[in-house]
């Protein structure tokens, strides 16, 4: 703790000794942390804002480029669109894990609490978005269940802003190309407004039968009338992927070789997501009132090629919910929010097996292992106040309850899936029950306004998730009934965010505590019971060194630790104290922008990722990679501009992401040297 210390006064001291002045960064509105747009300055947690600039400068092709500059996130690279995700938290793995993050686009989440999954992120439409917010740390006092570690929000433009249409055209040396366009229609006077927005995206990976095609489109539609607003929002996404799994073997990504190869050549990945919204806005005296009725259907079919037995996995739920919100002023010093959220979802799972495993056939039997279904309802209020009790004071306190149920039914006959009297067969259905959770979550912080450009902030919150479907009903080796509590996390942070001359920056300290936390018991049974801490220094700091030259820090060092010694599967050491796996220190990048001519401009951007242990006992590691990227615009006309890319300038030879299965290394190899093309035109 005093290394972190020491790192939080070192950048402290640094900023402190530039002359203070004035500065919009605090202007800057968010939506994800409370429900409604709040400027920055009355956050009383970190959060980050990737702005619509900062979005069409990183161009991304995939979701863990627009978080390299967002401290306390990452999001590896699987697979084409594959990804996993850690908000101050190391890459958690396993059946619910997922259940640890909230991911959203308009507000909306994009799963169903309960029926996570770990690449959600592919559901959202966020080579189209205006901005995408990142909060960190718990937040279920107002977004509940999945609200645990942090939450995504994908922010699609408003379609009453005017703005120019825009189609681009891209290709790369990676036989990656893609289309997007963009085309708002403002409505006349009165009138509604539009937005609509299409993605294709053609890739053929540079490792063997590895690739995906995908497909989006999203509208939106806007009325502003007096005293009324509404916006409906509509987006579908398409992804057909043909998946490369893990390369094996110690340090295999540096092999030129092994890391351009695929062990599983007849993996894919098909998945379609809807998701549509229409959220409506009244103002009655002094009071604010939203209703926003939604609804989504996700379906996946993909092949389990970490497996050994390779199955095929289906999946699918269908949802209708409600959010409610309501605010108004009490006095001239305190508001009151308050509000809840409901949701019915009908949710399907099924695994089959269709060749025989190559080794204890008949623990790992041909045929379906699973087929079950699931009908949840879940509803939660929230209330909370914001009180100004002086100049420059802001205390903010949410309480929200929360009530989750499940009713399961299977489809194939409850008990082992294996023949009768089959030992340790490793897949057993549960008999149909129903499951209940209800939770208490809450969140106080007190923000301080030093000077109109400089806030401090405290805050303590408490998160939690409840166990996900496949946790609970999806069970292995005779375990006949998961006896699972909700995932709880308590956190406090401190931080101090604003501008000095021509710098801006967010710091942010913070110390957590989760508790019954999910995993699989060295006899495969899934129980609640692990105890972890996680503690840190988060920073992000931009500075206009000249008129024409930027300079952007970000960054993170943590630490992720057991505090109890759970009986895990694979693990017979006591852990207590080791790091976590998968879970680095050190998180570093740095991004140079410099407006070369009033026409070309270009970047140079470098991340930094520290070494981490791949197994609980701390017994495996991954030594850690510096990669870098740069990219120049060409504004050619006031219609054309053209842009080129060179990603992994020095061709690295690293991992996105590295593991360990059964004693053996594994690894997702980053992408080679590599460069692209675009060119977009706008106002058409």
């Amino acid at each position: 703790m005093l290394r972190l210390k020491a790192q939080a006064s070192i950048v402290c001291l640094l900023l402190a000794n530039l002359a203070a002045a004035e500065d919009n960064y605090l202007e800057t509105i968010v939506v994800t942390a409370q429900r409604t747009p709040t400027a920055l300055q009355d956050m009383t947690q970190a959060v980050t804002v990737v702005d619509s600039e900062s979005l069409s400068r990183i161009n991304a092709d995939h979701m863990h480029q627009l978080f390299q500059q967002v401290s306390g996130t990452w999001v590896s690279r699987g697979s084409g669109q594959e990804h996993l995700t850690a908000i101050r938290s190391p890459v958690f793995t396993g059946a619910g894990a997922c259940g640890a993050f909230q991911m959203s686009q308009d507000g909306i989440p994009l799963r169903a609490a309960g029926f996570c999954n770990a690449n959600q992120l592919f559901d959202s439409h966020y080579e189209a978005a205006a901005a995408v917010e990142v909060q960190r740390g718990p937040n279920s006092a107002l977004r509940g269940s999945n609200a645990l570690f942090g939450s995504i929000d994908i922010r699609m433009p408003k379609a009453s802003e005017p703005a120019a249409a825009k189609l681009s055209l891209e290709a790369s040396n990676q036989a990656f190309y893609r289309l997007n366009v963009a085309k708002p229609f403002q409505g006349r006077s009165g009138g509604a407004d539009w937005f609509a927005a299409a993605t294709v995206t053609d890739n053929t990976d540079e490792r063997d039968s590895a690739g995906y095609q995908q497909q989006k489109m999203s509208l939106k539609r806007q009325t502003d009338r007096a005293n009324t607003e509404t916006q409906s929002g509509f987006s579908i996404t398409n992804l057909n992927q043909q998946t490369a799994g893990y390369i094996n073997g110690k340090d295999a990504y540096k092999n030129a070789e092994l890391r351009l190869q695929n062990e599983n050549p007849d993996a894919y990945r098909k998945s379609l997501s809807l998701h549509g919204y229409h959220r409506m806005a009244w103002q009655r005296g002094d009071a604010t009132v939203s209703i926003t009725p939604y609804a989504r259907h996700a379906d996946m079919e993909f092949l389990m090629h970490f497996l050994p037995w390779q199955p095929v996995e289906r999946n699918k739920h269908s949802s209708v919910g409600l959010q409610a919100d309501y605010e108004k002023p009490l006095s001239s010093t305190l508001a009151l929010r308050a509000g809840g959220d409901a949701e019915v979802t009908r949710g399907q799972l099924s695994e089959v097996q269709e060749n025989e495993a190559p080794f204890g056939a008949e623990r790992f039997p041909v045929g379906t292992h699973y087929d079950y279904s699931v009908d949840a309802l879940s509803g939660a209020a929230y209330a909370g106040l914001e009180w100004l009790p002086s100049d420059g004071w802001l205390l903010r306190a949410n309480l929200r309850g929360d009530y989750q149920r499940y009713e399961y039914d299977t489809n194939a006959e409850a008990g082992s899936a294996c023949a009768d009297g089959v030992e340790n067969c490793r897949f057993y259905r549960p008999a149909d029950r129903s499951d209940t959770y209800s939770t208490i979550s809450s969140a106080l912080g007190v923000r301080y306004l030093i000077t109109d450009s400089q806030a401090v902030f405290v805050n303590a919150a408490s998160g939690f998730r409840a166990p996900q479907a496949t946790e609970l009903y999806r069970l292995q080796q005779e375990q006949t009934f998961a006896d699972l509590d909700a995932v709880e996390l308590k956190s406090i942070e401190a931080g101090w965010r604003g501008g000095f001359a021509r710098v801006n920056y967010q710091l942010a300290l913070f110390y957590m505590e989760m508790k019954n936390g999910i995993f699989q018991d060295t006899n495969r049974a899934n129980v609640s019971g692990a105890q972890t801490r996680h503690r840190g220094l988060e920073y992000e700091v931009s500075t206009q060194l000249l008129d024409d030259l930027s300079f952007q820090l970000a960054g993170t060092i943590a630490q992720h630790k057991y505090a109890n010694s759970p009986d895990m599967l694979d693990s017979d050491a006591a852990i207590k104290g080791n790091f976590i796996d998968t879970a680095p220190e050190k998180m570093h990048s740095a991004l140079l922008s410099w407006q070369v001519t009033d026409k070309v401009s270009g970047y140079l951007e470098g991340a930094f990722m520290g070494d981490y242990y791949l197994d609980p006992e701390n017994a495996y590691r991954y030594e850690g990679h510096q990669v870098a990227n740069a990219r120049i615009q060409w504004a050619y006309s006031s219609d054309l501009a053209i842009a080129a890319s060179v990603l992994n300038i020095f061709d690295s030879r690293y991992a996105d992401r590295a593991d360990v299965s059964f004693g053996e290394e594994r690894y997702f190899p980053g992408q080679s040297r590599h460069a692209s093309l675009s060119l977009t035109w706008s106002g058409f």
